[in-house]
């Protein structure tokens, strides 16, 4: 009987030490998804190609990007790589507007440009000259907006120029973006049990180490 009984307690002593180390506050790695603000700053995406004398475009010949608003004023020297004159480059480039109303654009180039706006062309410069630039004012709707820009040097001095308004040029945008974290977690149910499992025990076990055995008369 007293083997018995401590036999018993020390295996609740164990069953109840094991299920509170299990429920002990532990750190968890866990990934979550969440919405993130990220800034965008309209760049234009340029493609450089060569152009005729007979006023075509020829292949291309590289690839680059500008800055949302840009002036380059290459004179006489070379445009892109080892081209001065008859290279040109198209453009495209995304604008945010905050606000339904009115925005400003400005080009400048030597020799010809022209201006797109969500597929329309807005401004035409295309004719060989001397740099000059040309304002609009045109209406859009609150969103994104695509732009286009064309330009040719064919001989002599070179020179493009972009600006708009600065509002439509840098926007708020929400991103999802895998996080990893920590957390620390604990089972209060095992700890709890747990718990009363070891005083169990603990009573059980000393129980049984206290009793004394019976003596057996001869």
């Amino acid at each position: 009987m007293r083997v018995g009984v401590l036999i018993v307690g020390v295996a609740i002593l164990a069953i109840g030490l094991v299920l509170t180390i299990l429920g002990l506050p532990k750190t968890e790695t866990y990934t979550e998804t969440v919405p993130v603000s990220v800034t965008k700053n309209t760049e234009w995406d340029v493609i450089w190609k060569t152009f005729t004398p007979e006023g075509e475009w020829g292949g291309e010949v590289g690839r680059s990007t500008f800055p949302s608003t840009f002036t380059y004023d290459w004179g006489t020297g070379k445009v892109y790589d080892v081209y001065g004159d008859y290279i040109g480059f198209s453009a495209t480039a995304i604008i945010y507007v905050p606000r339904t109303g009115p925005v400003s654009f400005t080009i400048g180039s030597d020799d010809g440009s022209l201006l797109y706006i969500d597929g329309q062309k807005v401004i035409d410069l295309w004719w060989d000259h001397g740099y000059i630039t040309k304002t609009v004012v045109v209406d859009l709707s609150e969103g994104k907006h695509y732009l286009g820009l064309l330009y040719y040097e064919r001989i002599g001095g070179a020179k493009v120029s972009f600006t708009a308004d600065s509002d439509v040029l840098t926007w708020e945008e929400t991103e999802y973006q895998e996080v990893t974290s920590q957390r620390v977690s604990s089972n209060t149910s095992y700890i709890a049990f747990g718990g009363l499992l070891l005083v169990m025990g603990a009573i059980l076990a000393t129980a049984g180490a206290l009793v004394k055995p019976k003596l057996v008369e001869s």
